[in-house]
């Protein structure tokens, strides 16, 4: 059975719910203790699978009290 409630306050419902969709395919799949890198490449794998346009590893800078 599918669940289909799609929360009206997130700014993009769809894509929030696949992106959740995936991570709990991918935690399902591998199982806890692994690495963030393998959680990483089987999340790309995943996106991949279920359609989902994303860029890997993409620089963006970190400002944290003042500090870049």
């Amino acid at each position: 059975m599918a669940y289909s409630r799609i929360r009206e306050d997130l700014i993009f419902p769809e894509l929030s719910f696949k992106i959740v969709g995936c991570a709990f395919v991918v935690f399902n799949s591998l199982g806890a203790g692994h690495k963030e890198k393998v959680f990483q490449k089987a999340m790309s794998i995943q996106f991949g699978a279920d359609n989902i346009h994303f860029k890997e590893q993409i620089y963006h800078p970190l400002i944290f009290k003042k500090n870049k």
